[in-house]
């Protein structure tokens, strides 16, 4: 029997970069920026801080989801099954993350005397045994067990002898489980935070398998979507027994619902949120975003160190000098790690 044309099997012919997933991972650096700007920029009595505060772990938890979503969407084939896939694939992980992270912890222990992050907190961090949640680099720990994870995870899914429905009742049923057991557990442990990798995975088996997006008119997406945000805000306020308040329930909420979000980010860019997501500037935020994410505290506690807190000039130089370092970083230490690892990867497969 011919496989069907959108089988995951066959689909890494169809799989190109998807222009919207730029858009979103740039939404969600966006949203940790605008929290942390909020807070230490903005006098401490603003009446916005109340309104933000959930934004930065919102926006960590979003950078989950696409985590989840871009290797299901990436290496979920029938490649997978050979070793040397995985042994690219972990070189292309490796040299994406771990350089830049190690050249912020580098940084931040050289400037102790702004981050309070002094030498002997080095190896804690440098071997990921760090997961302090008042520091941002908590996230980079989990989002590296995930890597390690997902290997298992998707060739579990790949040889399950059961149909594509049965598929997608099994990881429907392991993402609602995560999210009904009340785990004992801290924030940002690997436990606590696997719902959100599992909800990008689901999210990318539902673009692959069933594309949806191919056949919608703008209307209907945007109809369906709307839908799909007031089921899902009601089902995760009755499971995890969130009354709304913010901004507790708010990044439960968001982390969950941006899987249906990033079903919009098709290659054609439907409706509302594919024009949001496709803009030029916000598709720079998110090629750029991580090194954004891990440069932008040393520069608002140096500027917060010379300016008062509250002042235009605070805000704006804070601003600037987050984009810029940003930049700077992207351009000098992450784009170059990452050529590297595309070359060695690439040495492995054909």
């Amino acid at each position: 029997m011919e496989a069907r044309p959108d089988s995951i099997a066959s689909a890494s012919e169809r799989r190109g970069v998807i222009p919207c997933m730029d858009g979103v991972r740039g939404f969600a650096c966006l949203l940790v920026l605008v929290a942390h700007s909020v807070r230490y920029f903005m006098p401490r009595d603003s009446d916005l801080r109340p309104f933000t505060a959930g934004l930065g772990k919102t926006g960590i938890l979003i950078f989950f989801v696409l985590s989840g979503f871009m290797m299901m969407y990436h290496y979920h084939t029938s490649r997978q099954l050979s070793a040397r896939y995985w042994y690219a694939f972990a070189i292309r992980r490796f040299f994406r993350i771990y350089p830049a992270y190690v050249f912020t912890v580098l940084l931040f222990c050289l400037f102790s005397s702004y981050t309070h992050m002094h030498w002997g907190y080095l190896p804690r961090y440098l071997f990921l045994m760090e997961f302090n949640v008042r520091t941002h680099l908590w996230s980079i720990p989990p989002e590296i067990t995930f890597y390690l994870l997902f290997p298992l995870l998707s060739c579990a899914l790949f040889i399950l002898p059961v149909h594509r429905h049965g598929k997608l009742a099994i990881l429907c049923a392991t993402l609602f489980t995560l999210c009904l057991i009340p785990f004992d557990v801290p924030q940002t442990s690997v436990i606590g935070n696997l719902k959100y990798f599992l909800a990008g995975m689901l999210a990318a088996y539902l673009y692959l398998e069933y594309p949806l997006q191919d056949h919608l008119t703008a209307k209907q997406w945007n109809g369906l979507l709307a839908g799909c945000f007031a089921v899902f805000i009601a089902l995760i306020a009755i499971f995890n027994n969130v009354q709304f308040r913010f901004p507790n329930g708010i990044a439960l909420i968001w982390g969950t619902l941006v899987c249906i979000l990033m079903l919009t980010a098709g290659p054609y860019a439907k409706g509302w949120a594919g024009a949001i997501f496709i803009h030029p500037f916000v598709r720079y935020c998110g090629t750029i975003s991580y090194s954004l994410y891990l440069i932008h505290p040393l520069i608002i506690f140096i500027a917060i160190y010379y300016l008062e807190r509250g002042t235009v000039g605070l805000f704006v130089t804070g601003i600037a000098g987050i984009i810029l370092s940003g930049i700077i970083m992207h351009t000098c230490i992450e784009k170059p790690s990452n050529a590297m690892g595309k070359k060695l990867s690439g040495a492995l497969l054909p």
